[in-house]
C-alpha cells in the first residue's frame, strides 16, 4: 500500500485463510503477523514523518559553501531539510542526490546570503522556522475581588482602663491574619494608646486572655499593624472606610467587589441607637444604617 505524502510503497503479507484453518499451532502464523504489524508501524512513522520539512527548496540549485557547519546522512532532501530544523545554527541547507558513483550529501550551512549556482543533482533552500502553533486566548480576568475576604476592625475606645478593647482588636487582626486573609485586605483603627501606657506592666504589649502559670503568654500586639491611630479615629472614618471612599479616609479603605466577603468588628461601649469611637461624636444607628445600604447599593460585598 502506498501512504499519502511519503515516497515509499510497503508490501504486507497475508496468511491464506485456509493455513489459518488447518494449522491453528503452526508459529508460522504469529510471524506473518508480526510482518503485517511490522509493516503498519513502519507505514504508520513514514507518515508521521511526512511533510515536516517547512522549507521551500530550489531544484537544480546549490549554496556555494566551502565550510559548511554539518553534514549529516541524508536519504532525501526531507531528510536534510529535517536536519537542519533540528540544528540551531542553520540557516541554509543543500542537498545533493545520490549517482552512480556516489551517496546521497547534505550540507548545512551557518549563512542564508549565500552565492548560489546550478547543479542538476543538488536542491537547496533558506531554512524556515515552525511556525509556532497559535497560543489560546487568554482566561478572562476575573472581576475585581473575586472570591476575596477583606476585614476591617475597630476599636471605639482609649486609654488603658479600656485594655481590653485593644487587645481584641489585635486579636482579631492575628486570627484573620491566620486563617488567610492578606494585610492588604485587613484594616485595622484604634488609638494605639494602650501597648505603650506608662501603665502597662508589659510595655509594647497586650495579652487579650490570661495563661495558666509558667505558660507564656501571647503578645497579640506584635505584629499587629495598625492603619489609622490616633485622633483620626473616628465615626465618620470607619463610615468612610467601610463605603470605600478613600479621598476622604486619605488610606486604606475596602476595595471588594460583589463576590466578596467583608467581616466587620468593632469592639467598644455602646447605647441606645449608638456605638462610642474614641474621637468625635457618636455613631449613630441611622448613620450606621445609612453607611451599610450604601456598601449593598454599590456592590461592596457579597456576604457581610
Amino acid at each position: 500500500f502506498f501512504v499519502p505524502g511519503s515516497k515509499h510503497f510497503f508490501l504486507c503479507c497475508f496468511p491464506r485463510v485456509n493455513a489459518l484453518r488447518t494449522n491453528k499451532h503452526s508459529p508460522a502464523q504469529p510471524s506473518n503477523m508480526k510482518l503485517l504489524l511490522a509493516a503498519t508501524m513502519v507505514a504508520s512513522a513514514a507518515a508521521a514523518s511526512a511533510g515536516t520539512c517547512a522549507d521551500t527548496p530550489t531544484p537544480h540549485t546549490k549554496f556555494d559553501d566551502a565550510n559548511p557547519i554539518d553534514t549529516p546522512k541524508a536519504h532525501d532532501s526531507d531528510d536534510c531539510c529535517s536536519a537542519c530544523a533540528e540544528n540551531s545554527e542553520c540557516k541554509a541547507w543543500t542537498f545533493e542526490a545520490a549517482g552512480l558513483a556516489r551517496s546521497a550529501r547534505c550540507y548545512l550551512h551557518s549563512s542564508d546570503s549565500l552565492p548560489t549556482h546550478s547543479g542538476g543533482s543538488f536542491t537547496c533552500a533558506t531554512h524556515s522556522p515552525a511556525t509556532p502553533a497559535p497560543s489560546s486566548a487568554p482566561s478572562p480576568a476575573a472581576p475585581p475581588g473575586e472570591g476575596q475576604n477583606w476585614v476591617v476592625i475597630a476599636a471605639g475606645s482609649k486609654t488603658y482602663g479600656n485594655y481590653r478593647h485593644q487587645a481584641d482588636a489585635c486579636h482579631a487582626y492575628q486570627v484573620v491574619k491566620a486563617g488567610g486573609v492578606p494585610e492588604s485586605n485587613i484594616i485595622l483603627m484604634m488609638e494605639d494608646d494602650v501597648a505603650n501606657d506608662q501603665e502597662n506592666p508589659f510595655p509594647g504589649k497586650l495579652f487579650n486572655k490570661p495563661t495558666a502559670e509558667g505558660t507564656p503568654g501571647v503578645d497579640v500586639y506584635d505584629g499587629c499593624k495598625v492603619d489609622y491611630k490616633g485622633s483620626v479615629v473616628t465615626a465618620q472614618l470607619f463610615l468612610d472606610v467601610i463605603t470605600g471612599n478613600a479621598e476622604k479616609a486619605g488610606g486604606k479603605v475596602l476595595k471588594s467587589g460583589p463576590n466578596d466577603k467583608v467581616f466587620i468588628n468593632f469592639v467598644d461601649h455602646g447605647g441606645a441607637g449608638i456605638i462610642e469611637f474614641p474621637n468625635g461624636d457618636f455613631l449613630h444607628a441611622k448613620d450606621l444604617n445609612d453607611g451599610l445600604q450604601t456598601m449593598h447599593d454599590n456592590k461592596i460585598y457579597k456576604k457581610l
